[in-house]
């Protein structure tokens, strides 16, 4: 028969904190915490935008500032809901070069969004149209953008220099991000949740388990992304709820979470449907006395080198143990390793993770 074997897999997650198994002996206690809610960590940041401190400008200097709107190199397509483009050009230093100034066009609702959370001086409307950032707006706005081209990659990634991400050029941003889940549980009931993300983060997007399209609160390893560097400066405002310049997994998190049901709940929802799929698969035998710990299974951040490496140790693993192995495909993006084995070479490969 043939499995898979995720090479991800084969080292345990050690990052996870572990309680000690915690005996409860008290009925009274045993229904005060099956009627409590669970409580609920979401811990860690994703994002955070670059270093940027303009000198503010007087009000004198943004009259007299001469910009170019014709070389600006603004954008002109639309999106498929609204043929009309009344977005807002927003100008700003560039952070990499402050002698010049560029811009992007951001929908309304997200300038809207930068007024309600920026002083109104920092807003300066000319008369031609376009809306000339300045002092803390300036740094967050041109922060970010930093962020995005560098740190995030979408320069760089843009191999064939036409502005956008292609699909074959997805894989090669980094927005990846190390993401694990465990939960503390008294048999059915979910005492605590607990999300957080690990050690590595801007993580190249091929590297993760979301290349699979996976949209999983408690496992996504990369947050829903745009194709241009404007549409992502304005999905990374949007995101930023408090504009303190960081995106936590709280934030990153909205996107995966129902309307009609807030983060914590959903995140409880989702750590309960997957706790009860493992007690039915492994006909798991639940203690209604004690409080245990179980790490939600998630593939780590997997580099190419890394990949490899697990390639090689698992092939000198089988020749170690002498298994005849029948057949052997690893694809070009070192996806999934598929190895033909018997029945009794299937317990050794369970030992080995």
């Amino acid at each position: 028969m043939s499995i898979n074997v995720d090479l991800s897999m084969l080292k345990h997650n050690d990052e996870t904190a572990h309680t000690l198994p915690k005996l409860i002996t008290s009925a009274k206690e045993l229904e005060a915490i099956r009627k409590k809610e669970a409580d609920v960590i979401i811990e860690g940041d994703l994002f955070t935008y670059s270093g940027v401190n303009f000198k503010p400008m007087t009000k004198d200097e943004l009259l007299t500032e001469k910009i170019d709107i014709k070389s600006l190199k603004l954008s002109t397509q639309t999106s498929s809901t609204n043929k009309k483009d009344d977005r807002v050009i927003v100008a700003f230093r560039n952070p990499s070069d402050p002698e010049n100034v560029i811009a992007y066009k951001l929908d309304k609702e997200v300038v809207a969004d930068l007024k309600n959370s920026f002083s109104s001086t920092d807003f300066f409307q000319r008369k031609d149209g376009i809306l000339r950032l300045n002092a803390s707006a300036e740094d967050y706005v041109a922060g970010w953008v930093q962020d995005i081209k560098e740190n995030r990659g979408y320069e760089k990634a843009d191999v064939n220099g036409n502005g956008r991400i292609d699909k074959d050029e997805e894989g090669d941003l980094n927005i990846g991000f190390d993401h694990h889940t465990d939960y503390d549980y008294l048999a059915e009931k979910i005492v605590t949740a607990h999300t957080f993300v690990g050690e590595r983060i801007y993580q190249k997007f091929s590297d993760t388990m979301d290349m699979k399209n996976s949209t999983n609160i408690m496992n996504s390893q990369a947050l829903k992304f745009e194709d241009t560097i404007e549409n992502e400066l304005g999905n990374t405002i949007e995101l930023d709820k408090d504009k303190d310049g960081t995106i936590t997994l709280r934030e990153g998190m909205v996107d995966f979470t129902p309307k009609n049901k807030d983060i914590e709940e959903h995140l409880v929802d989702k750590v309960k449907n997957d706790h009860d799929a493992w007690v039915r698969k492994n006909h798991i035998v639940l203690d209604h006395q004690t409080i245990l710990t179980r790490d939600i299974v998630t593939n780590k951040i997997t580099t190419y080198e890394e990949k490899l490496e697990k390639l090689e140790e698992l092939k000198q693993y089988f020749e170690k143990k002498s298994i005849e192995m029948q057949g052997l495909v690893f694809d070009k993006d070192f996806e999934n390793l598929s190895v033909d084995i018997n029945e009794k070479n299937q317990e050794i490969v369970s030992e080995s993770s």
